[in-house]
């Protein structure tokens, strides 16, 4: 396919998936009643033009991977993708299988995520931001790919309050990308400071404001010591520093501000369980500072990309929680076309940097591939 061509197939995955993702849910007496044949019907549209395609530049990487991935298991670097990779050829002594394969359970994770959400009102709002900000990167990205969905399997597990099962969830995306490492102490610190029914106090808000610029600022010392001396990092290694900033960060500004506005509109105004407020400040500090990262070193635009959950699950509840609360229901509306106006630019981007033919991505020539 053209570059136009391809542009208009993945505007067409867009806007199809999320309408059928709307299409599962209908509020009904002040209920929701989901019908799971139009989620289906978006995982086949997702699943096809992912799965029956072997665009992207790292595809090739991937099958290397695949046929040696025997001997990758050897070392404990993103050993729970290599293993997956392993068992799968062993079964099927295809690559290019074993590939279709590993997309179809990424989205199939995917989708397990969306179809807990199912009782929330928000569902086409969450594949919305999963089609702006992931689906195109995912085509190319295999394994972050992976990783990046559970996570926000794990993300979706603390909504719920099911702590154990998003730990697991995040144990199992630090097997398949390294980049998960670094939500550890994010956790961690969430673990320690918010997983309580105690809201946040000021100082401790101003405390995670303060560490969010420190993380900015020494980035590089942490950069230098992880590549050389952890060997899960070292596949970054020939990522270079930019000495320059590229760009001045204001599109992150743009991007975060009504994530910042719901979560401080939640804290201060919403009668939300603390657990939930607390939430929302600890992930959405620290996904903004892998964003202002980006513009030094471009790893961390993509690794970005694993705070998925704040942009499908948390945001889209916050808006929610908006318009069925008489206080704010006013300013739903507002809100709401705000964060549709973000993901819109954010979509744009994606597509327009992704699209380039010096992009270097490889999906800007969508053609269907058959493995079988």
């Amino acid at each position: 396919m053209s570059i136009s061509e391809t542009r208009i197939l993945y505007i067409f995955i867009y806007v199809v998936t999320t309408f059928f993702c709307a299409c599962s849910q209908k509020t009904h007496a002040g209920k929701i009643i989901f019908k799971p044949e139009w989620l289906l019907a978006s995982f086949v549209v997702h699943w096809f033009f992912m799965a029956f395609t072997d665009i992207g530049t790292d595809y090739e990487h991937y099958i290397r991977n695949v046929r040696y991935s025997e001997e990758k298991l050897a070392g404990i670097i993103e050993f729970g993708f290599n293993g997956i990779c392993y068992i799968l050829y062993k079964i099927t002594r295809s690559p290019h299988i074993t590939l279709f394969l590993v997309k179809t359970i990424e989205l199939g994770i995917l989708y397990y995520g969306f179809y807990r959400l199912r009782t929330k009102e928000y569902l086409w709002l969450a594949a919305f931001a999963y089609n702006a900000i992931v689906y195109l990167q995912g085509i190319n990205l295999l394994s972050m790919h992976f990783c990046i969905v559970l996570l926000f399997l794990s993300f979706v597990y603390l909504l719920e309050k099911e702590k154990k099962k998003a730990v697991l969830s995040l144990i199992a995306a630090c097997t398949v990308h390294s980049s998960a490492f670094l939500l550890i102490p994010i956790y961690i610190l969430f673990f320690i400071t918010g997983a309580t029914e105690r809201r946040l106090s000021g100082f401790m808000v101003l405390v995670l404001i303060l560490g969010v610029f420190g993380v900015v600022s020494v980035y590089d010392l942490v950069y230098k010591y992880a590549v050389s001396q952890l060997a899960i990092f070292e596949q970054y290694a020939h990522y270079e520093i930019i000495n320059e900033t590229k760009g001045s960060g204001l599109m992150q500004f743009f991007y975060f501000s009504p994530i910042f506005f719901l979560t401080f509109y939640q804290y201060f105004y919403m009668k939300e369980p603390n657990y939930k407020k607390n939430l929302a400040v600890v992930f959405s500090l620290f996904a903004f500072a892998f964003a202002m990262l980006g513009y030094k070193m471009e790893v961390f635009a993509r690794i970005n990309m694993n705070f998925l959950g704040i942009y499908s699950a948390m945001v889209p509840g916050i808006l929610f929680s908006c318009k069925n609360t008489k206080q704010t229901k006013k300013n739903y509306q507002l809100f709401m076309c705000f964060w549709i106006l973000v993901l819109l630019v954010r979509a744009f981007f994606v597509l327009r940097s992704n699209l380039d033919v010096s992009s270097q991505t490889g999906v800007e020539h969508y053609r269907f591939f058959f493995p079988f």
